[in-house]
Parts: C-alpha cells; sequence; structure tokens
C-alpha cells in the first residue's frame, strides 16, 4: 500500500521544482499551476498529485529524500564567544566561590583573585549606573 505525504501548493511547488532540478530541468510556478500531477518517467510513479482538497500528495519516500536534502543544505554559523558582561559575571561568582572555598579551609587567598573580583565589580556596577 503507497503512504503519501500531503502538503500546501508552496511545498508541492518547492518540491517538484526541487524534483525536476535533479534532472537538469525547472518549472514555473505557473507551469507548476496547469498541472493536477507529475508523472517521473525514470520510475514510472505519480510523484505529485492535487488532491480535490487542494492539498497534494507526495509519496512518503520521496517526501522524505526531499526533506533529508532541505536538512543537508542548513548551513550554522560557527560558534562565536561568549558575551564579556556574561564572562565576567561567571567570573565574578567563580572568583567569589574559589575565594569562599579557600577562607572556609584556612588558606591563603590570592592577592591577585581578590583584585579581579573588585574590578569586575566595580566594573559591573559602573555599568548599571549608566542604565
Amino acid at each position: 500500500m503507497r503512504e503519501d505525504t500531503y502538503v500546501d501548493e508552496q511545498s508541492a511547488y518547492e518540491f517538484i521544482s526541487w524534483c525536476f532540478k535533479k534532472d537538469g530541468l525547472s518549472i514555473s510556478k505557473e507551469g507548476f499551476k496547469e498541472y493536477l500531477w507529475f508523472y517521473c518517467h525514470k520510475t514510472k510513479q505519480l510523484i505529485l498529485r492535487k488532491k480535490y482538497t487542494g492539498q497534494y500528495a507526495i509519496p512518503a519516500e520521496l517526501f522524505d529524500e526531499w526533506q533529508n536534502h532541505l536538512k543537508s543544505q542548513i548551513v550554522e554559523p560557527p560558534l562565536g564567544v561568549i558575551p564579556k558582561w556574561l564572562h565576567d559575571e561567571h567570573r565574578i561568582k567563580d572568583l567569589k566561590a574559589a575565594i569562599n572555598r579557600y577562607l572556609d579551609n584556612n588558606h591563603e587567598v590570592s592577592a591577585e583573585w581578590i583584585d579581579e573580583y573588585n574590578l569586575l565589580v566595580k566594573s559591573i556596577k559602573t555599568k548599571g549606573d549608566h542604565r
């Protein structure tokens, strides 16, 4: 039994354009609207047909192939860096936690940690005053 996936007119047009492009052909939106069905001469199968509801039926396996193609075309931008303000907030929390751990265990706290903590707190307060 053949399973179909139903799509709207725009998706059907995009699907059939993709099918045609694989064979080095193209179709205009106007040309697409003239047909109620499309037939693949290679496989000798109906690959798209318009339903009386206005939707279009695509064989499920072809629909899946098309969707996989679309997913493969998605290009994600490279991962950037954390914003400085967020980095600073995380760094303050990390420094505070480290300083507290050292104090709780009666260890000497690095002056550099305290200086950095104070500078970051001052920086964040200054930015907050300008808002």
